[in-house]
């Protein structure tokens, strides 16, 4: 994808756990705008964190499952999944910060429900905090995607990170994350933010 991608900033990004829509669910409340990171980025797209918090008050009461950039630089938008209380998934789609359409439900039967509730039931984290470690990680990057997923039996977030670096980059911690075309990607442990990569 091309240069104008957000950035997520270490600094103001408070952490909620997990994030939800201002109805919030199991009575908890969403995160304050205070504890988001600046809106805007510097070419006027609307960051991950506002686009994010466009879709869950689309959606009340829902959890966040996944957001990404898509669309070349002068259409881009976020395509935000978010599950509501009963683990139906709605799509959102978030440009300048506006929903562009009415959420719309995606097809899938009672396995799938029971899958997306198990997963924000091991979602102690929320997206803003696997943002952030994924760029302690990569602190040059700017994130394209985040996903809640398992791997290996557990809840994690999958993270893309663009970067402009070749090769294998050393997090400092001794381990290395696998690039790929400038591109790391991260798996976090949803339970604790660990990082598994």
């Amino acid at each position: 994808m091309g240069a104008a991608l957000m950035t997520v900033t270490a600094c103001g990004a408070e952490d909620t756990t997990p994030e939800q829509s201002p109805a919030g669910q199991g009575g908890k409340a969403a995160p304050s705008p205070s504890a988001s990171p600046p809106g805007t980025l510097p070419n006027g797209e609307v960051s991950m964190a506002e686009a994010a918090k466009a879709a869950l008050v689309a959606v009340p009461g829902s959890h966040l499952l996944s957001i990404d950039l898509e669309g070349k630089p002068a259409e881009r938008r976020w395509d935000v999944m978010v599950s509501d209380a009963k683990g139906v998934e709605y799509e959102v789609d978030v440009k300048d910060g506006k929903v562009l359409k009415e959420p719309e439900a995606a097809p899938g039967g009672e396995a799938e429900r029971t899958r997306i509730m198990s997963l924000i039931a091991g979602d102690k984290i929320g997206y803003a905090k696997a943002a952030k470690a994924a760029l302690t990680r990569v602190p040059e990057g700017q994130i394209e995607e985040l996903e809640l997923d398992t791997y290996k039996k557990a809840v994690v977030w999958d993270v893309d990170v663009l970067t402009t670096v070749d090769g294998t980059q050393d997090g400092g911690n001794g381990a290395e994350a696998n690039m790929e075309r400038g591109r790391t990607h991260l798996r976090i442990n949803a339970a604790d933010g660990a990082i598994l990569n």
